[in-house]
Formats: structure tokens, sequence, C-alpha cells
């Protein structure tokens, strides 16, 4: 299958540039591909209708997650040419794959100034997804293609084309499996290495499916996930599928109004990469942005009680 896909597709490495942006204290949509796209709004992914179909009443037992309130910790700049769609931190860097035909990328970004320290723009053919981290290599879904593309983590050149059947959005790496989302309510678990389909889980909270399920974060034995179209977070059990926490982020929005930042001309709310604390045993914090946004957000999702939900 590898072999066979790197005869047809080899091609398009060569087609696929490096490119540096030049050292700057802010970030500018020239950071994007210079490339004209089409609107965001006719290439967002979106699930059919029956797909976005409510789930039906499930057998196992019904538990209501539980409520989070999401506390702003930091600001920072970001890129609005960036249509994110996959977020991860790793060694003080911000990794991002961002989305749209002629303009979908990986990059590597300074987390305080927003800029581009380092990219690789996709061939126009391929329209980037979720982004993910094994050892030294990068994971980056495309969306309609069925491959999956593996980078180098420090130069960002490419390893290999590995072939899966059905949309990618959504990538994360609980350690021993890769967990990708479509779009739907479930979640498909992949070999590492090869990418071979292992199994899949319903996601279901209080006896009904999630759809829209988007962006992925893998920690411990839990996954965050953008709701695709909502302003919300949902913590996903990674051995039942079940919600145990839901996050609302609306504070985000009330906190680029109070900047009088328009998110209306922007896509919705896509990213979300874990910062883990400097101490061990403490709780980290979240990285959170959106689809052509000018900021990105540094979080926390607490309880009731004050404390902070991993």
């Amino acid at each position: 299958m590898r072999v066979l896909l790197a005869l047809l597709l080899g091609g398009l490495w060569a087609l696929s540039a490096c490119a540096a942006p030049p050292a700057s204290s802010t970030p500018s949509a020239e950071a994007s591909s210079a490339s004209p796209s089409p609107s965001p709004v006719e290439q967002s992914p979106r699930p059919s209708a029956a797909e976005s179909a409510e789930g039906n009443q499930g057998d196992e037992e019904s538990r209501p997650a539980q409520k989070l309130k999401v506390e702003i910790l930091q600001t920072f700049p970001h890129d609005r040419g960036a249509y994110t769609q996959g977020l991860l931190w790793h060694q003080g860097k911000l990794f991002e794959s961002t989305g749209l035909y002629g303009a979908s990328s990986v990059r590597r970004v300074d987390l305080q100034s927003g800029r581009v320290e380092q990219r690789r723009d996709l061939d126009q053919a391929f329209f980037g997804e979720g982004l993910e981290r094994i050892g030294d290599r990068l994971v980056q879904l495309t969306w309609l293609s069925g491959l999956a593309l593996y980078w180098d983590v420090e130069t960002f050149e490419p390893i290999e084309f590995v072939g899966y059947r059905g949309e990618g959005w959504g990538l994360c790496f609980d350690g021993q499996r890769l967990i990708r989302s479509d779009g739907t309510a479930t979640l498909y678990f992949h070999d590492p290495e090869s990418f071979e389909l292992l199994g899949s889980v319903e996601v279901r909270e209080d006896g009904r499916a999630v759809h829209f399920l988007n962006e992925l974060e893998c920690i411990d034995d839990g996954i965050w996930a953008n709701v695709y179209k909502t302003r919300d977070f949902v913590r996903i059990d990674g051995a039942t599928g079940g919600v145990t926490h839901r996050a609302g982020a609306a504070v985000v929005f009330d906190a680029a109004r109070a900047e009088n930042i328009d998110l209306s001309g922007a896509d919705y709310m896509n990213g979300i990469a874990y910062r883990p604390a400097e101490k061990g045993d403490d709780v980290g914090t979240f990285l959170i942005t959106g689809k052509l946004w000018p900021r990105l957000y540094e979080v926390a999702f607490v309880d009731d009680d004050g404390q902070r939900v991993k």
C-alpha cells in the first residue's frame, strides 16, 4: 500500500516547498500561503445530514457530563491567515496544521510573538487537518485525500504517505494509539506506525451521540475534543467513549469583544493543545484558538471547587 502510494504521489513531495518567513514581532497574513484560496465557508468540512442526526438512547448507563468553567490566563497573537486545524505543544514551541486548498501547511510557531519560525506548505491537492507528534515525527491528516502525512519534527522533511479510509479531522496520540475524528460521533483508533485501523468507539453524553467531533488532544486516559460549530470542548473517556466533562468557552468571545476584535468574519473555534505544568504533579493549561483567529488563548478548565481539570 505504501509503495503504491509513493509511486502515484511521490512527485507531489517535490512540489511542496519549505518556506521560512522573515523575522517579525507580530504575525501577519503574509505568513500563510500566497496562493489564492476559495472562501473558508465554502471549504469547511460538513457532516452529512445522517451524521448530524441525534443518536438514539444507548443501553449503557447514562451519566451527565460535569460542567466546567473556562478561565483565560493569557492572550497571545496568532496569524489571522492561519485556518487552524491542529495544534500541539512540544519543547516550548507550538506546532500547527492549517487547512484550505492552496494554503495548507505545517508550522512551528513562537507562542509569545505568534511568529512562524518554520513552515512547510502542502501541495495544492491537499487540505491539511489534525496534527500529532510521535517521537521524532509529526503526523498530519488530510481532509478528503485519505492520506496521513509523516514529517520529520525537526526539519519538516517528508518521510512517507500512509493511506486510510474516510475523512480526516482531528488527531491525537494516547501513548499507544493514534485517535482520529471525522466530524461524526465516532473516534477511530490507528496503529501509530502503519496507521492500520485497530477499532473505534462512539462518543455519547447522557445517552446521546455527540456529533461534530473535530480537533483532538489526548491527556492520560482522556481525549479532549472541539465540538464543531459550537463554543464547547468535551472530555471523553478513551475506553468507553463516554463524555465526562464539558467546558463552554463563551468567555473567549467576550474577551475578543472587549478588545474590539470581531470574530464574526472568522470561521469556527478549532485547535486545542495541552501545555504541561512546570511541576510534574500540577495540572497544566490549554492553548486554544480558531480558524482565521487573530488571537490564541491560554486557558484553564476549572470545576465548581476551583480545581483545574485536564
